[in-house]
């Protein structure tokens, strides 16, 4: 079975490029402060030297892509301090993406397909972190059959390609697949005492319309008022790309409280009024949500999206049952 070849050398082209990139802001980055440290050493001698805004040396050693270089004053600014300007945010949160996305992808690419595992991956989502998943084991591809795939399972999956967490899109969600259709071992992923997947058994009805989906973010957690993690009564947080974000309480229901509750693998939640929260003055929200009791998870309910305030910066708070 070919169908994967184009996919895997796809995916290693691209971890390729992520290496190059995070090797040519790291070699850039060392540059400038090797340049930093000469110009500070110059600075300090009894000799005085100025470097114009054309220094072909300043000039070179600036890297172009990594930061906003034309917005800086430069008459405004020594040599020194532009070249530790370059040493921006930007630069550093690109190299971190890079080697997240390195982390993300490796372990699935270093499995031979020979392995007893299966190669596990995401299609149909439009983004590496969400899609349909589809299954490749011992020359046979195929999706996964929902069969309620919860969202405790979903997560084990997400961790196995490298993601923090993760929760159950639904069947069907991100569109049908093809080739057969594996029923899942959530137990079993990642190690060799037993098959993750295994052909469904006929009784078990199991069609492409129904194939699993995931997204390998939008968990959920409690953080109680001392501040911990673990509990079940508290503010309301949501994980979005890397950070876990509070969720504004304004319009905040019953309802919501039991969906959010129900997708953290509770029977039942009720809402619990926090108050005005300090923390929340300089955070991103996920804003006003208004659920209908139907979903199965949190961002399938309406909102307002990722607001930067929340009125009267009260999050949102549950007591799970």
């Amino acid at each position: 079975n070919t169908k994967w070849v184009p996919l895997i050398f796809h995916n290693v082209r691209h971890l390729e490029s992520l290496t190059n990139r995070s090797i040519q802001i790291a070699t850039q980055n060392q540059e400038i402060l090797n340049h930093v440290q000469q110009t500070l050493a110059i600075n300090d001698s009894p000799k005085e030297v100025e470097h114009g805004e054309n220094d072909p040396t300043f000039s070179n050693i600036i890297p172009q892509t990594l930061g906003q270089v034309e917005a800086l004053s430069y008459s405004d600014v020594n040599t020194s301090s532009k070249l530790e300007a370059i040493l921006n945010k930007e630069s550093l949160d690109k190299n971190s993406t890079s080697r997240l996305k390195l982390v993300r992808n490796t372990p699935a690419l270093s499995k031979p397909l020979a392995e007893p595992d299966p190669l596990v991956t995401l299609a149909g989502g439009g983004l590496p972190d969400q899609g349909r998943v589809e299954i490749y084991l011992k020359g046979v591809s195929g999706t996964l059959c929902h069969t309620n795939l919860s969202h405790f399972e979903a997560g084990l999956i997400c961790r196995h390609l490298g993601f923090k967490g993760g929760i159950s899109a639904g069947a069907g969600y991100f569109g049908p697949g093809s080739g057969v259709t594996w029923i899942f071992n959530a137990s079993c992923l990642g190690r060799n005492l037993c098959a993750a997947v295994s052909h469904p058994e006929k009784t078990v009805p199991c069609r492409h319309n129904q194939d699993a989906a995931v997204i390998c973010d939008h968990m959920l957690r409690i953080v109680s008022p001392n501040g911990l993690i673990k509990g079940k009564k508290g503010r309301l947080e949501i994980h979005h790309k890397n950070t876990w974000l509070p969720v504004c309480g304004n319009g905040w229901t019953e309802i919501s409280a039991r969906v959010a509750c129900h997708q953290m693998g509770f029977t039942n939640g009720r809402l619990l009024n926090i108050g005005e929260w300090d923390g929340g003055t300089n955070s991103t929200w996920l804003g006003k949500i208004t659920c209908t009791g139907l979903e199965t998870r949190l961002d399938a309910c309406r909102s307002d999206g990722w607001v930067e305030s929340c009125t009267g910066l009260s999050p949102a708070g549950v007591t799970c049952l």
